[in-house]
């Protein structure tokens, strides 16, 4: 817990491993953004994980330096607060979700959250009206990601494609027709 690690280029997973060894994806962090900070006043151990999916660049600021640079400029202090509330709001909908929605609108409801900050980095072959998941996501990290079995996501992204909703370019899924995921949530502007 001695630094505080921000993310320049490419794609972080943040994760955690139970003791029976299963892994449990938190977030992936994205340019711009900052993890570590969570045990960084506290001075615990770190409770997660970290690994980047992708290229990379990431810078690891000691906590000493951080916490000084925050103390001289509250705007960060600022962002990372807004970093942590986000994350907690984001595991609050992941909770609510596990209790009240289907597999399908739980693949629905992330899908249009990783394309929405997933959208700092390039797509190339993004079409009109397309959005793009341009993170790499197995199906076991979906699965990981809404508390569902793999087997489970498979089958409904299966019949998400067949119905055009969704469709897979270079191992990123994109979202060919948001509107209809948008019925699946019943939502009319996401």
């Amino acid at each position: 817990s001695n630094d505080v690690y921000v993310v320049a280029e490419g794609c972080v997973r943040l994760f955690q491993i139970s003791a029976t060894g299963k892994e449990t994806i938190l977030w992936y962090s994205f340019p711009g953004e900052i993890f570590g900070i969570a045990e960084l006043f506290s001075g615990g151990d770190r409770q997660i994980y970290a690994n980047a999916t992708e290229n990379s660049v990431v810078y690891a600021v000691k906590r000493s330096n951080f916490a000084r640079f925050i103390n001289k400029h509250p705007e960060v202090a600022m962002r990372a607060i807004g970093i942590l509330s986000a994350r907690v709001r984001t595991l609050g909908h992941v909770l609510v979700g596990l209790t009240t929605d289907n597999v399908e609108a739980r693949i629905a409801r992330l899908l249009f959250r990783f394309a929405h900050v997933s959208s700092v980095l390039p797509c190339t072959k993004i079409r009109n009206g397309e959005l793009c998941v341009n993170v790499r996501l197995t199906h076991q990290d979906i699965a990981n990601l809404i508390g569902a079995s793999r087997q489970t996501v498979t089958t409904t992204l299966a019949e998400l494609k067949k119905s055009g909703a969704l469709q897979s370019i270079d191992r990123h899924v994109h979202i060919t027709e948001p509107k209809r995921l948008k019925r699946i949530l019943n939502l009319r502007d996401y």
